[in-house]
């Protein structure tokens, strides 16, 4: 397309805009090859439909302003504009470009200004000659090439026009508006259209609008108007002017009569006291004949008819700015405010509701905003919409979630409800959905990819997301792995990790931000509250980003709802969030909305609208479905004669109308039939929605019509289906069908309809239908009850829904279903059902331990312990209780406990000295002869009391590790023993790992080798995947004793994959802790022990593992110092503040071993100190652990150093205790890990004792062995080290070379801190030498 610069240089060419009609008529006729004859065709493209329009804008638009400037005294009269006696339309010049190759169109020369050019083609116009300028070439600094103007236009067009100059008529070219100032002739003040009055104004502000109008006929029907009709034309009403002389009587004038339509010169008025009297109207059917759409016609018709003062005061036009407006709108949303309506399909619908935003664009731009924050960053993000019901909030989120949709994003959507007891309900709506398109496209590349991501990422768990998300039953092979005696904690934990994985692995293959969008969170469950908040505190790792907006009711909200609890908590791990409330429309918002909704302009509708507004309060749902009740009763219908919608005011304000919203629909639902109510009601007591096999289920067995009634709501729009499940269209509705039955009557109902489903669901095996049914017998209440017979009924219903409801890991519905059960037993059901008793007490006080409710769990454990009939029945619930004081930091009272159930269980745990306490394990080891193959097919242990025994000692073993340790070797002795005399237990391998730790210790490191194998092979054998990551980090402890320290690291990230998937949080940061310290002594790149250490710290905060986290904060603050980067590690004063709180021994061993590393390693005056520390805090163990032999070799290099400050022989014995420990592990295990360590403190120790050239030969095989390892960083070490040797010894040149080499390898190890110290010594030391 031509440009609007280039036309500009183009010769320009002015027509009158009567000149400018025929032309463009023609020229569009001869394109769709049809007649310029016959005015009465209907002619009206498309392209001469936009270019009139806006054409009448801008002339509306001069008016307006030119009436704006006068008000202000900027024009001193409006004798600018033509008289009211004067053919306007010939007033008019449109000057034009010279292209002549394309048809008509209207550019945008300068859209913000609303300035537009026009050009007309392929109609070559002719040359207005004598007063009108000819065709000249553009101005070539003009960037407009055509334009409109009034001529004679008296006002400062530099004030008209934010700054544009006017140019003038001249050979040279044509300005922006062509304003001839200097032919305008003044006119007198008798002019009667000029006066100062307020009534003259308001007439010449009618005339203007009537003479406007007469323009706009011609220009939009190519004719002129004339006060009478034709023969023949369809012209239906005759129209006639009589111009009224106060002194002669009215008589008849053509208004055109004796104008000179190409005079320049303004006249003054001939008729000053005259008045114009119209006596008919103009035909709106003539112009709809004409092809001119109903609104443009009616908008014509009234301009024109303004001056008869007589038609409503809505529809007159008393100023050009209304119009100005209304064609406006026709131009920006002609879908809306032009075209006709569908009269036919809107005579069969009724009035039909949009979904366009109204008054909500500021909220939608802050939405909008944090979306695209989110997509930048790649971060995760919270957005909340809060504010009353019916406010519009579901609908502001949905509509983000449309434009997400179209620009290929993913936009996941699930609501939560009231009195809905399906687990995880509104998160397996939203990921349902995903999973249902991976089914639809599973062929395709991107499904393939991501179907094996999920297979590989959730393994053999997918069963327990399957449980939830059904949809994933069709694209995963699965297994099912639910244990009945599964740890309740770790079963909640291994759900909220299957899910993170599952929206992990969604995020990681989407190309935009994955959004996820959860309605009435006021409703949420604790359990989706569990898993959403796991899954927001890992989204800040997901790929891509991850968005996610609730919508809740702030009113119905507490502080202490569980809800912001989870989101205080997730904005402590720098997830921001945004807060959006939403409030009632305001009336200018409401009436825009309104006009919107009818399609017609807002003046026309602003009565209506204040009568709605009045009533609803702006409050958006009422106010739709205010309009809707107005409409079915025929007080706001469809108007087949003004192809409009009309209305009756005086009715609607007689109308008694509710002013709640409630209250509204309380009223339209009792307006249907009887059998609509009920149904309604039926529906109403499940919730928001239920599924149609429900109803269909209870329309059988109760013998009721409940499917064609509803039928008849979803015609009155209170109910939807969609997908083969019933939806009330709003939560208000549902809240109101649910209130129209007494309160007193419902529980009867809910009861009556929870028994006609609860049969057929136990039998069909369909969970969702179980947890509706018993759900209502919940709610039917013990009112609903009548003997205890169905008491004992209602229970057992109760413990079957929250078994299924612990196989799908939701424990917070378990217990509310076994609560509700324990309250229906009748009063003697210990004695008369005990079994059921004992299980509903047991199951509830295992899911309290799960949903950390310790008051409940101690109530239930209290009924158990004193209702039971044997010991046998209370060791389910007394393992619980010790697990529940192990969690609650209460060990001492665990381990006690535990000791106490043990020993009654027939295991004694004795206090034994360190010397029997070895003899006891080196006769264990003796008497197990039994070889490794007969030991994995050993007989399985089948009696109950020492399957529970195997329980308690391994709970027993991690407990003791922190306030008894000396009791260790004995449980773990225990445990291999009684699996011998009895069989394989699940817990056997944690037995024979820990065995072999301690055979480790008593320096058999072959033999701890192989019973850690074993336990790892046992693990296997027995499917023993519950304590899978606890076996995996003690045996890999002896492992790398023997194994290089390199590849350690992979068994213990496996570890960590598989505890997770069993949700062994505890095992799976242990396992992440060991990972992440191990880089930094096994010489990784210090930029990826950094990295390692970075996620560790943020899994462990996220799982609030607060032991493990400040173990290798520990480490990170040592990493970070050889780095040379400080800002990611805590401050010394907190690290340790937070050690003391933990009040854990060890914590505090591991702090001062660092600071006595970083010390040692960066040369600082303190070293001593923290050594000193460190050996008085330094805690003996009976398990063999790998960080033994790290800490072994830097306390002894920190010894001998010491030694030669101090000459104190305990430095000297300490560091040859070292250097023992390590000789032995590099003949007994493994020469890769332990050679060259155990050569460095030879070198060291003969340094010490001055034996020179033992030290030299022993440095260079420490630094030998170290490279041929791959420990880059010992190696950097024993090259400084030696370097220091031979520099005190007074060998420089062999002193310079070890230290350039350390200098090489410590930044090879990315210890560039270390590395530049190094350095800078190198110079002080070496300085003179080098010059």
């Amino acid at each position: 397309m031509t440009t609007a610069k280039e036309l500009t240089q183009k010769p320009i060419a002015t027509l009158s805009l009567r000149q400018w009609i025929t032309g463009a008529l023609e020229s569009t006729r001869s394109v769709d090859g049809g007649s310029v004859t016959g005015s009465s065709s209907r002619m009206l493209s498309p392209d001469y439909l936009e270019s009139s329009l806006r054409i009448a804008l801008l002339l509306s638009e001069q008016i307006c302003k030119a009436e704006e400037l006068s008000k202000f005294g900027l024009v001193d009269k409006l004798d600018a504009l033509p008289l009211a006696d004067t053919d306007w339309a010939d007033c008019v010049r449109v000057h034009l470009g010279g292209n002549t190759d394309a048809p008509v169109r209207l550019h945008s020369v300068c859209p913000e200004k609303d300035l537009y050019s026009l050009e007309i083609q392929p109609y070559a116009p002719n040359v207005i000659s004598d007063d009108s300028t000819s065709a000249t070439n553009g101005d070539p600094n003009d960037e407009m090439h055509s334009f409109l103007d009034f001529f004679g236009f008296g006002a400062d067009v530099e004030t008209l026009h934010d700054g544009i100059s006017p140019a003038t008529h001249t050979a040279q070219g044509l300005g922006y508006f062509n304003i001839i100032s200097s032919e305008i002739v003044a006119v007198e003040n008798d002019n009667p259209f000029l006066s100062t009055s307020d009534s003259n104004r308001s007439k010449e502000r009618v005339q203007r609008i009537h003479n406007l109008g007469l323009v706009f006929y011609e220009l939009f029907s190519g004719e002129q108007w004339r006060p009478c009709s034709k023969a023949g034309s369809p012209l239906q009403i005759e129209t006639a002017l009589l111009i009224a002389d106060e002194d002669d009587g009215p008589r008849e004038r053509d208004p055109f009569a004796g104008i000179n339509t190409n005079s320049r010169k303004r006249h003054a008025c001939q008729a000053s006291r005259q008045q114009v009297v119209p006596v008919q109207q103009v035909s709106v059917e003539y112009l709809s004949f004409k092809g001119i759409p109903s609104s443009l016609s009616y908008l014509i018709s009234n301009m024109i008819d303004s001056i008869n003062g007589d038609l409503s005061r809505d529809e007159a036009y008393t100023n050009i700015f209304h119009v100005a407006s209304d064609i406006r709108l026709m131009i920006e949303k002609p879908c809306t405010y032009l075209q006709d309506l569908d009269l036919e399909k809107l005579s069969l619908t009724g009035l039909e509701l949009n979904e366009a935003l109204f008054g909500r664009e500021e909220e939608y731009a802050s939405l909008e905003l944090a979306y695209k924050g989110c997509m930048v960053s790649g971060s995760a993000e919270i957005a909340l919409i809060s504010g009353e019901s019916g406010i519009g909030k579901s609908s502001l989120a949905k509509r983000l979630g449309r434009a997400i949709t179209v620009n290929g994003g993913l936009f996941l959507s699930g609501k939560f409800q009231k009195h809905k007891s399906k687990p995880f309900a509104a998160l397996a709506s939203a990921f349902d959905e995903y999973c249902q398109v991976l089914v639809r496209k599973r062929d395709s590349d991107w499904a393939s990819a991501v179907i094996s991501q999920l297979q590989m990422v959730l393994c053999n768990d997918s069963y327990h997301l399957i449980e939830i998300i059904p949809t994933l039953s069709q694209i995963l092979v699965y297994t099912d792995t639910t244990s009945s005696n599964e740890n309740s904690v770790n079963a909640q934990n291994r759900l909220n990790h299957l899910m993170c994985e599952f929206v992990e692995t969604i995020c990681s293959y989407s190309a935009i931000v994955v959004t996820l969008f959860l309605d009435d969170v006021q409703w949420a469950d604790m359990a989706s509250i569990s898993v959403l908040c796991q899954v927001l505190k890992r989204s800040r790792s997901f790929a891509g980003g991850f968005f996610f907006i609730g919508c809740c009711r702030d009113d119905e909200m507490q502080n202490d709802h569980p809800f912001w609890n989870m989101i205080d908590t997730v904005r402590s791990f720098g997830v921001t969030e945004l807060t959006v409330k939403l409030d009632c429309m305001d009336k200018e918002t409401l009436n825009r909305m309104l006009s919107e909704l009818l399609c017609l302009p807002p003046r026309l509708v602003r009565s209506l609208s204040e009568i709605v507004f009045q009533k609803t309060k702006g409050n958006p749902l009422f106010f739709t479905q205010l309009l809707l009740s107005l409409n079915k009763d025929g007080l706001l219908h469809l108007s087949l004669t003004r192809r409009r919608w009309v209305w009756n005011e005086e009715k609607i304000l007689a109308r008694r109308l509710p002013d709640d919203v409630a209250l509204f629909f309380t009223n339209s639902i009792q307006k249907l039939p009887d059998d609509a109510q009920l149904a309604l009601f039926t529906l109403s007591c499940f919730g928001g929605s239920v599924e149609c096999e429900i109803i269909e289920e209870l329309e059988k067995n109760l013998g009721v019509q409940l499917i064609g009634p509803l039928k008849i709501a979803k015609e009155e729009c209170l109910v939807n289906k969609i997908d083969k499940i019933f939806h009330f269209c709003h939560d208000r509705i549902q809240e109101s069908a649910y209130s129209t039955i007494e309160v007193g009557e419902r529980h009867f109902h809910h009861a009556k309809y929870g028994h006609a489903l609860v049969v057929t669901a136990l039998k069909s095996r369909n969970d969702s239908m179980l947890f509706a049914a018993v759900g209502q017998i919940i709610l039917g209440g013990h009112s609903a009850v009548s003997n205890d017979e169905q008491r004992v009924t209602i229970a057992q219903y109760t413990l079957a829904a929250g078994k299924r409801a612990i196989v799908m890991s939701d424990f917070t519905s378990a217990l509310s279903f076994f609560t509700s059960g324990i309250s229906f037993l009748p009063h003697n059901h210990w004695n008369d059902n005990y079994e059921l008793s004992l299980e509903l007490f047991e199951l509830a006080a295992r899911c309290s331990l799960a949903t950390g409710d310790m008051d409940g769990l101690s109530v239930l454990s209290d009924k158990v312990i004193n209702h039971a009939k044997c010991f046998e029945d209370k060791l389910d619930t007394s393992f619980t209780v010790m697990s529940a004081f192990a969690y609650s930091s209460k060990v001492a009272k665990s381990v006690e406990m535990g000791l106490m159930i043990v020993l009654k269980l027939g295991v004694d745990i004795p206090k034994l000295s360190h010397e029997e306490t070895v003899k006891r394990i080196r006769s264990t080891q003796k008497v197990l002869t039994i070889s490794d193959a007969d030991l994995l097919n050993y007989r399985l242990m089948s009696d109950s009391r020492q399957l529970m025994a195997m329980k308690f000692l391994a709970k027993l073993q991690n407990a003791v590790h922190q306030i008894k340790p000396g009791l260790q070797p004995i449980i773990a002795i225990s445990m291999v023993e009684l699996t011998i005399a009895s069989g394989l237990s699940p817990m056997s391998p944690i037995g024979f790992a820990c065995f072999g730790g301690l055979v480790a210790k008593l320096n058999d490191i072959r033999g701890g080798y192989r019973f850690a194998k074993l336990a790892k092979a046992l693990v296997d054998k027995l499917e023993s995947n519950e304590v899978s990551g606890e076996v995996t980090w003690l045996s890999t402890e002896i492992i790398s004793f023997v194994e290089p320290l390199q590849t350690s690291n992979e068994l213990r990230v496996q570890g960590a994959a598989v505890a997770m998937a069993a949700g062994d949080v505890h095992w799976a940061c242990w396992n992440r802790m060991s990972t992440a310290i191990n880089l930094l002594w096994t010489g990784a790149n210090l930029s990826q022990a950094k990295e390692t250490c970075s996620k560790a710290i943020s899994f462990m905060e996220e799982q609030g593992h607060r032991t493990t986290l400040y173990y290798v904060r520990s480490s990170q603050k040592s990493i970070l110092s050889l780095i040379g980067d400080t800002s990611g590690s805590i401050p010394d004063d907190v690290l340790a503040k937070g050690v003391v709180e933990n009040k854990n021994p060890r914590q505090l061993m591991i702090l001062f071993y660092q600071k006595m590393f970083l010390s040692f390693i960066l040369d600082r005056d303190d070293m001593k100190v923290y050594a000193e520390k460190f050996f008085e805090n330094r805690l003996m163990t009976w398990f063999l652990m790998s960080n033994q032999a790290f800490q072994l070799f830097i306390s002894g290099l920190v010894s001998f150093r010491l030694y030669r400050v101090t000459h104190d022989p305990v430095w000297a014995e300490r560091g040859a205790r070292s250097k023992s420990n390590l000789q032995l592990w590099a003949t007994e295990g493994s020469s890769w890990n332990f050679e060259h360590k155990f050569f460095l403190l030879q070198a060291e120790e003969f340094y010490c004792n001055k034996r020179f050239d033992e030290a030299s030969v022993t440095y260079s095989k420490a630094i030998s062995s170290a490279s041929a390892h791959k420990f880059i960083n010992d190696e950097a070490l024993a090259r400084e080290l030696a370097g220091k040797f031979y520099l005190e010894t007074g060998n420089l040149q062999t002193s310079l070379e070890h230290f350039t080499v350390a200098h090489e390898k410590y930044q090879q190890w990315g210890a560039y801190a270390k590395a530049d110290l190094l350095f800078t010594r190198i110079q002080e030391k070496f300085s003179s030498a080098l010059c």
